[in-house]
């Protein structure tokens, strides 16, 4: 291209004249509020030159210089821009030549920005160009390192609730955003969420499935941790009006992580930040998978087969990529030709050709499939069928001799067939391309460190699950701090798996749409996710809390088919996932002199999920119970200046207060003064004691046992429950 002819259109794109470039490489109506960063990805794609080879054609059209060294910039230079407006208007000052300043920016052409600089810096400054992407991971290294931090991927997490509103001035986000993210990793989280929330920002992660909060931020903090993250994935760090997607790469805890960064407007201008984690050590194999030998068994020979539809289904988040994954990686092999169409390509994996689906560029799911097809493929993964067109390819792939594997968004196994043929696929096509139908769900798996058998007394699902299966659970979810007091860690598989039979064939053949006759048809050939589930829970893998959480009511009704049995009563049919999960998540009054409760007490109570509340007098601690009837549970720590007699009295009055709650409640004794329960019990009190230098983790366990085995040791009644 001439020089000339670029040097105009840089001028006019830069300008920001024109936002969108047409299919001939020409600058077309202009369009605002498109991303810097957009933009020179357009521009780079239409001219097929990479960054830096735009950068030095950017700084002949201006008359700069290209920016060389943008990973030492002087640290006096830095430390007079906040690290705020460093980002939001994307320059970094590099050095001196002389009395000349040098200043490295990606837009020498917004005036704005160079009012700023000559404010800060005087007149004598040099701007010089560097890409917006590499411009941006610089400006946020300099700033980390002003902070004082050192390796990336070794910076442990303490004292991160407080952080102040002054973090953002004192360049503090770039290890803020590094302690998060090694902070969620630690605790195994597969996303972490920035969003938000009823007095600051709330930073969450999920953990096998479930969202645990981390810490409140500041709005301030929070705002500059998103524009953080916003540039180190390439996304424009001023915008705030549209969504956003981004991918970066790093090094956390001595480990590879591509993370997927996702950004979105919300009310009041605010924004809502998810980063996905996926580990590019990830291992894909079956058997690591905790799939059941019959289960791995089922799917190898579904893989083995030489053409046809593989459907892999379930909700998002179900690990519906996670297995088709794993089954090409058995497939993997240099005889072999496997190709991909993914929105997006969560993993790379050596040996297959994967293309990522970019709707904005054209490039859809089915436009894809037909260019794939083109490629000589024996296997094909579609990331998901969720088109009539991408539908109708896969099928006639599958006829033409390729074996496919896809996902489909349906409830069971086999209502992805009239899911299909609502798609707009024919019975007779369906009926010849089809070979397997798999459905699968995560359920948390109960935690090695503190299951504990079942004994005693059932709880309500515990006692419908023997009524139903006629077997009593064997393992129930304690909780302790290697599961962060949750009772269980990591996820099993629980699976329906279907292989398309002549009898199942006939009906497909047929036109069948209702489900039921489907299912009848492979009665005895296989088994649906309850029964699955059920045989986890009988050899104590999970529990059935966990399987009425993720499956639902439908986890009696299978049940009560399978095993030829009356369904439970209807109280526990009507038990939600959400009723079982704030069973596990419990409000919890501390009472005592001010001050009495230290912090790390209340820390490890938080990490076990107990939602606080503080007293200090027996009229402030009925007033809490009657404002909150979420409470479940009282601690009470004694005045440790008061002499036994005044004791006494402290806990009659706390007695008084708090007896018409029945809520069970614990005593905690000063230190060297143990003698004093035998006086409180001789005095009435019937709580629960234990000494005040007791760990917090029995306190947990107490909490929890009390909750669970509903313990009475309440105010005011009489209990052979006193420790």
């Amino acid at each position: 291209m001439k020089t000339d002819e670029f040097n105009s259109l840089a001028n006019i794109f830069f300008r920001r004249i024109a936002e969108n470039l047409d299919t001939d490489g020409k600058l077309s109506t202009p369009e605002e509020g498109t991303a810097l960063p957009e933009i020179w990805r357009q521009f780079t794609t239409t001219f097929d030159i990479d960054d830096w080879e735009l950068a030095a054609k950017v700084s002949k059209a201006a008359g700069k210089q290209v920016a060389r060294d943008l990973e030492n910039p002087m640290a006096e230079l830095v430390a007079k821009v906040p690290y705020d407006i460093a980002s939001s208007y994307q320059f970094l000052p590099l050095g001196k030549d002389g009395t000349t300043i040098m200043i490295a920016v990606s837009n020498p052409f917004d005036e704005s920005m160079d009012e700023l600089i000559s404010f800060i810096f005087g007149i004598n400054t040099r701007l010089q160009i560097a890409p917006p992407g590499d411009l941006d991971v610089a400006i946020a290294a300099a700033y980390e390192k002003q902070s004082g931090e050192g390796k990336r991927g070794e910076v442990q997490l303490d004292g991160i609730s407080g952080i102040s509103s002054n973090s953002v001035l004192d360049r503090q986000i770039p290890k803020l955003a590094r302690q998060l993210m090694v902070k969620a990793l630690e605790k195994g989280a597969s996303d972490l969420h920035v969003q938000d929330f009823v007095g600051g920002s709330a930073v969450r992660i999920r953990v096998d499935g479930l969202l645990q909060r981390l810490v409140i931020l500041p709005n301030s903090v929070a705002n500059g941790l998103i524009r953080y993250c916003k540039a180190l994935g390439n996304m424009d760090p001023t915008s705030k009006m549209r969504p956003q997607d981004g991918r970066v790469s790093v090094k956390l805890k001595e480990k590879e992580f591509d993370l997927r960064l996702s950004v979105i407007p919300t009310r009041g201008g605010q924004e809502k930040l998810v980063i996905r984690f996926l580990s590019r050590s990830q291992i894909f194999n079956l058997t690591t998978k905790n799939f059941s030998l019959e289960e791995i068994h089922t799917l190898r020979r579904l893989a083995a087969s030489p053409s046809g539809v593989i459907l892999i289904c379930g909700p998002t988040g179900s690990g519906k990529t996670t297995t088709l994954y794993s089954i090409l990686s058995e497939l993997n092999d240099e005889q072999v030709s496997i190709s991909t169409v993914e929105n997006p390509v969560e993993y790379n994996m050596a040996g297959l050709a994967q293309t990522e689906v970019n709707e904005k560029a054209g490039m859809t799911f089915a436009s894809a499939l037909r260019s794939i097809l083109r490629q000589d493929p024996d296997i094909i993964l579609i990331g998901e069928i969720r088109d009539e067109e991408t539908a109708q390819i896969a099928m006639q792939s599958a006829l033409t001799g390729h074996l496919v594997f896809s996902t489909l968004h349906t409830n069971d196994a086999l209502s992805a067939i009239p899911r299909l043929r609502d798609l707009g696929v024919p019975s007779a096509i369906l009926n010849e391309a089809l070979v397997g139908l798999v459905s699968q769900r995560l359920l948390r798996r109960l935690c090695n460190e503190c299951k504990q058998p079942v004994e005693g007394s059932l709880n309500q699902i515990e006692e419908g699950f023997r009524a139903v299966t006629h077997v009593k659970p064997s393992t129930r979810a304690n909780g302790c701090k290697a599961c962060n007091y949750t009772g269980y860690a990591g996820r099993v598989v629980v699976s329906e798996m279907v292989e398309i039979d002549s009898a199942l064939r006939k009906l497909i053949q047929a036109g069948e749409a209702d489900v039921e006759k489907l299912h009848h048809s492979v009665e005895g050939h296989g088994q649906n996710l309850s029964v699955s589930a059920s045989r986890l829970i009988i050899s104590g893998e999970t529990t059935a809390e966990e399987a009425v959480r993720v499956i639902g009511r439908h986890f009696w009704i299978e049940l009560a088919e399978e095993y030829k049995s009356d369904l439970p009563k209807l109280s526990i049919l009507n038990i939600s996932g959400d009723q079982l999960l704030s069973e596990v998540r419990p409000e919890v009054l501390l009472a005592g002199p001010a001050d009495t409760f230290d912090e790390s007490f209340k820390e490890e109570l938080k990490a076990a999920w107990f939602d606080l509340h503080q007293t200090t007098t027996p009229e402030e601690a009925k007033l809490c119970l009657t404002d909150n009837e979420e409470v479940d549970f009282v601690v009470v720590d004694l005045d440790e200046t008061l002499d036994d007699d005044g004791i006494l009295t402290y806990v009659a009055n706390y007695r008084e207060k708090l007896a018409w709650s029945r809520l069970p409640a614990l005593i905690r004794l000063p230190e060297g003064r143990e003698e004093l329960q035998e006086k409180l019990v001789a005095d009435g009190a019937t709580s629960r004691f234990i000494s005040k230098s007791a760990p917090a983790s029995e306190v947990i366990a107490l909490i929890n046992a009390a909750l669970a085995e509903n313990l009475g040791f309440s105010w005011g009644k009489q209990s052979d429950s006193r420790a």
